[in-house]
């Protein structure tokens, strides 16, 4: 039988770090939105803006089964332009996709910009205000609700994860290292 020694292990290491590492300065969080007759939940990957900030680059979300749209899937649209605003394909709306954890006012009035087929989705806010959720069809707003609640929370962060595997790879070895002497 094969004995390996620590070094063999520890070899490994890199190999633990480097997708944490592609990731950095990138952060999940869960989200919410919801108001009279309809939530919607999912899931938004964002960059850090290094100014308590951040830039939501992709995600997905379902509006509930009670919905005005059923079970349908919302993809958001990346904002080409970083931390600046945009104009939506269409002209419908101005943009910025930008996140505000830990403060009072989770969106800005540019909000996020989701799409489902025929439509698209615009969830934002103002200080002071509810958030506001909205649907444009391609030629008017067939839904809009100025009373929602968004709520924002973090997974937990790409260096956790890696911690917690590293904690656990180094048990292993230290485990695999008592039982060769």
């Amino acid at each position: 039988m094969q004995h390996y020694r620590l070094s063999h292990y520890v070899s490994l290491l890199p190999l633990v770090f480097l997708p944490a590492l592609s990731q950095a300065g990138t952060v999940v969080f869960d989200f919410t939105d919801s108001g009279s007759g309809f939530t919607i939940t999912g899931t938004l990957t964002a960059t850090d803006n290094g100014d308590g900030s951040f830039t939501a680059v992709s995600g997905t979300g379902v509006w509930n089964s009670l919905s005005p749209f059923p079970n349908e899937i919302v993809t958001l649209s990346p904002n080409p332009n970083g931390t600046a605003t945009y104009s939506t394909p269409d002209g419908a709306m101005v943009i910025d996709n930008q996140l505000f954890p830990g403060q009072t006012t989770l969106l800005d009035f540019y909000g996020l910009w989701f799409t489902f087929p025929g439509h698209g989705l615009n969830i934002f806010s103002s200080p002071g205000v509810p958030c506001h959720t909205w649907t444009y069809n391609g030629s008017t707003y067939d839904f809009g609700n100025d009373s929602s609640t968004f709520s924002l929370s973090a997974s937990p962060e790409p260096s956790t994860v890696v911690l917690l595997v590293t904690g656990g790879l180094l048990l292993a070895v230290g485990k695999g290292w008592r039982r060769t002497r």
